[in-house]
């Protein structure tokens, strides 16, 4: 999901975006992306399932690509 994303911006400004995440995106972005955790390991942790964090994750990066006004291509 984030091929060439990080390399594109700094890392300061995609904290920045991330703090402005739904409550739930957030502690996920930072569970997976920051922490490592996987995703059935959150999904365990949240008693949900790993479909919900993976589609939360998806939601998560395209509403900080569309903070940082990063396209697609």
């Amino acid at each position: 999901l984030f091929e060439g994303f990080i390399t594109s911006i700094q890392i300061d400004s995609i904290y920045k975006a991330a703090e402005m995440l739904p409550q739930i995106q957030k502690k996920r972005f930072f569970m997976y992306y920051i922490c490592g955790l996987t995703k059935r390991k959150i999904a365990g942790m949240q008693g949900v399932s790993h479909t919900a964090v993976n589609r939360s994750l998806e939601l998560a990066v395209q509403a900080i690509k569309s903070i940082l006004d990063i396209s697609e291509n």
